[in-house]
């Protein structure tokens, strides 16, 4: 008598990928709708991620978005993104003797990744348009797979 070992292998199609918007409670899709830029969310890490709140302020011409996740060990996840219109400049500062620096890569783009003695974890990019930062108290690997997983939804 052999052993019998099955395994099931599924995907779907990118015809038949799910709307972002069925991952997302009513009120956070509401929010999105106010703003006026396609912000980017980690779909790829949805399952992974509870997105809380999603709370935006106006800034002169720009938008800022502050999006609170939860992840699977309860740990808090900021992520803010603000459309950067002409000659927006961001830059970093921290107390060396608290906090490493180190640039790293999302999606190709220069990041830069500050890492706090508290374990605070700041990764911070500009996608086109839109900077982007995200803070938490999560891994290197875990602050890196959730900023390679953000996608623009419309």
């Amino acid at each position: 008598c052999g052993k019998v070992q099955s395994t099931e292998i599924s995907f779907s199609s990118p015809g038949q990928k799910e709307k972002t918007e069925n991952y997302l409670k009513p009120e956070v899709h509401r929010t999105l709708k106010e703003v006026p830029y396609n912000i980017l969310l980690p779909v790829d890490m949805i399952g992974s991620y509870e997105i809380e709140e999603i709370n935006t302020n106006k800034m002169g011409n720009s938008t800022e978005v502050n999006i609170t996740l939860t992840g699977k060990n309860s740990e808090t996840i900021t992520i803010t993104e603000i459309n950067t219109t002409k000659g927006f400049r961001q830059g970093s500062s921290y107390d060396i003797e608290d906090a490493q620096m180190k640039n790293v890569k999302v999606k190709g783009q220069d990041a830069t990744l500050i890492n706090y003695k508290n374990k605070l974890l700041s990764l911070s990019w500009v996608d086109n348009d839109i900077f982007i930062s995200i803070r938490g108290n999560i891994s290197q690997d875990d602050i890196l797979m959730l900023a390679n997983s953000m996608r623009r939804i419309d």
